[in-house]
């Protein structure tokens, strides 16, 4: 699940890079790293539950209790959807990072600029 979380996080990311292609990148990337992300997934997945456990309305009951719980359920599967996702990007770029892969946020462009080996950006404060 963490190779196909980090193809999917692969395909929004990178200019030219789905499907099958995706996949080969997530697997590149996550050689090595695939039981940090089993554990990323099996954490998620494990507090998603406890969750909805605490959460759940056992005490009221009928229809309206019953709508309630499914409300409440697909909030939190969501929630935790989004969770996964914003987790597996950190990991991705943490991924590339490793591989030797650089990722530098630029100020004044509307997200993250890839660099090459060796190439050098100024950047001046905003403080």
């Amino acid at each position: 699940m963490a190779v196909w979380m980090v193809s999917l996080v692969a395909s929004v990311l990178e200019e030219d890079c789905y499907g099958m292609e995706a996949i080969k990148k997530a697997r590149e990337l996550t050689k090595g790293r695939k039981l940090q992300g089993f554990a990323l997934v099996l954490i998620i997945y494990v507090v998603r539950y406890v969750v909805v456990a605490l959460v759940n309305p056992k005490q009221v009951s009928g229809s309206i209790g019953s709508m309630v719980q499914t409300v409440m359920a697909m909030f939190i599967g969501y929630l935790f959807k989004m969770i996964m996702f914003m987790v597996f990007t950190v990991f991705y770029y943490d991924c590339k990072k490793s591989s030797g892969e650089e990722v530098v946020v630029v100020p004044g462009t509307k997200g993250y600029t890839m660099l090459l080996a060796g190439e050098v950006v100024k950047v001046q404060s905003v403080l």
